[in-house]
């Protein structure tokens, strides 16, 4: 299984969509609400159904620009619009004015090679920037390796406007009010411009825990996927924060730990056994260093002592 960006590849995203869709409650954005997509776009919400974000100006000499779209464009811009998510405390979507200014201003900021924002969570954190709040008496942005890009500006949303939590756009509700109507043919002309199939679409929503969790066990471990399981358990890890002090069943919160577990387990099977897998050229999944447990080292250094082996090895695929 290859990591890459797509509707299967991470545990936690659709792990934390199936309870968001089905436990937790739904809402509409605010004055200042930060929206962010699993597969898309982030943005401001500045009301009259807009939002602000940083969009193309000329992919020809890599310059962007902050730009005002409506809520159907940047629907249109997500792969898989159900998941979308707006930035929440217990009451409900946050409102901000001061993110509102700050986002109004920046509108038709050139984004030369990057200089200005490095990408869209950049220009995020700059406008959180103009809230004076610190609710957590963080001042300084955290710097976490291991964080992604979306998880360092969800943590300092938490510090500047309190957003400790991220809560499913309600886009029956706004239906039903009459903002958007034409959801279903943003959804159908969505899915066709950004070629999902509907089968993949249907694995995303209809959860295969056991699933899921055989195709990390079975995935040929490296240094690059590790780093992605890292990013993976640190948003689990935040997730089961998140959602805590919430009345969730017991069987769901049970889930999210085994998920963290089955996490770390791989990760320290990984490390702790790191320098023998690479001598011997990687490619040994989880679930083969499970199932071999403790005498996996001294089959490893029988194989390096043995040319033999070695040279089955590299035929298997496994060697240098």
């Amino acid at each position: 299984m290859k990591i890459e960006i797509s509707l299967t590849s991470h545990i936690s995203k659709p792990i934390k969509y199936y309870v968001n869709k089905i436990y937790r409650k739904k809402i509409s954005p605010k004055l200042g609400s930060i929206i962010y997509s699993d597969f898309g776009q982030e943005g401001i919400y500045i009301g009259n159904d807009e939002i602000v974000t940083l969009g193309s100006y000329n992919t020809l000499n890599e310059t962007k620009y902050v730009k005002k779209i409506s809520v159907d464009t940047f629907l249109k811009n997500n792969k898989f619009l159900n998941s979308v998510y707006i930035s929440s405390n217990s009451n409900g979507a946050i409102e901000n004015e001061k993110i509102v200014e700050a986002a109004i201003e920046y509108i038709g900021e050139k984004n030369n090679f990057g200089l200005v924002f490095k990408n869209t969570n950049s220009f995020i954190k700059k406008c959180l920037d103009y809230s004076k709040e610190n609710f957590f008496d963080t001042e300084n942005d955290l710097e976490e390796s291991f964080k992604s890009e979306l998880g360092l500006m969800k943590q300092k949303a938490k510090n500047k406007i309190g957003a400790i939590k991220w809560l499913l756009w309600d886009f029956e509700l706004d239906e039903k009010n009459k903002k958007m109507d034409i959801f279903d043919d943003i959804y159908k002309e969505g899915v066709e411009n950004n070629l999902i199939s509907e089968e993949n679409i249907e694995k995303y929503e209809n959860l295969n825990i056991r699933k899921i969790i055989k195709e990390y066990e079975e995935i040929p471990l490296n240094n690059e996927i590790i780093i992605h399981l890292k990013k993976e358990l640190s948003e689990m890890i935040d997730f089961f924060r998140e959602i805590q002090d919430e009345r969730l069943p017991n069987n769901i919160m049970k889930l999210i730990i085994k998920i963290i577990r089955v996490l770390e387990e791989i990760i320290f099977n990984y490390e702790n056994n790191e320098n023998t897998l690479n001598s011997l050229g990687g490619g040994f999944s989880y679930k083969e260093l499970k199932e071999t447990g403790e005498d996996f080292k001294k089959i490893a250094n029988e194989m390096q002592k043995n040319k033999n082996i070695q040279d089955i090895i590299k035929r298997l695929g496994k060697g240098k």
